[in-house]
This record gives structure tokens, sequence and C-alpha cells, in this order.
């Protein structure tokens, strides 16, 4: 999340958590939720996790708008080593492909960007 307020300016820093932001937020605006991604087929304490980028503007707003942002997050995060909140260091590697789609009720249009991270699981 403060990579992203850090490294585009076009949200100017309105990067939040799934779900956490209010709901006047100036828009354009992004979201960031970390998913587990499953374990390794190869290695048994190893795996990754999926990181969801949403990019949100008003519906009044158009798609080309998201397509320049959507490029921006990309070029912040793809290739990129990334600190966590707590002190742990992610490399971040995006997975090709987009997905739109509308939010009727709040008048928002979006678009969702995924990437991937290694991971290590303690062995137990």
């Amino acid at each position: 999340i403060q990579h992203l307020r850090q490294q585009v300016p076009a949200l100017g820093g309105r990067v939040y958590q799934a779900f956490l932001a209010p709901a006047n937020t100036q828009r354009p605006f992004a979201t960031v939720k970390l998913m587990d991604g499953g374990g390794s087929v190869s290695i048994s304490f190893a795996g990754d996790h999926l990181v969801e980028v949403r990019i949100y503007d008003d519906m009044t707003s158009s798609f080309v708008k998201l397509d320049e942002l959507a490029y921006q997050v990309i070029q912040a995060l793809h290739g990129e080593v990334v600190d966590g909140e707590t002190g742990e260091r992610y490399e971040v590697a995006w997975e090709p492909g987009m997905i739109d789609f509308t939010e009727d009720d709040r008048r928002l249009i979006g678009r969702l960007l995924r990437f991937s991270v290694p991971a290590i699981h303690e062995r137990g």
C-alpha cells in the first residue's frame, strides 16, 4: 500500500486495504488485498501469495484513464522488491491479464490487476 502511495502519483496517496476505502473517497483510488496463492508442487515449504490491486474511478470517467493507471501500477510493482508492514520484503511479479468491472451502486468503474509474491512457509 505504501509503495503504491509513493510510486503512483496519479492516485494521490489514495490506496487502501480492500473494502476499507471511505465511501466519499476522491477518485481515482486503489485497494490492495493479499491472498494465499497456494503451495509449490516441487518444494513442500514454499509457495506464493497473490496480491490483488483494484483501481477505481467514476463511472463518468473512461476506461482509457484506467489503462494509464493500470500501466503505472504495473510499472511500480512488477519486478520490484517491496517492504511489508512488519519488516518483510516481497519480490512482486505481475500476472498478465486484467479484468474490468463496474460497481453500479457506487457508480464506479474498475480494473483488477493480480501480482504474485513468492513465499516460504515454516516447516511444521
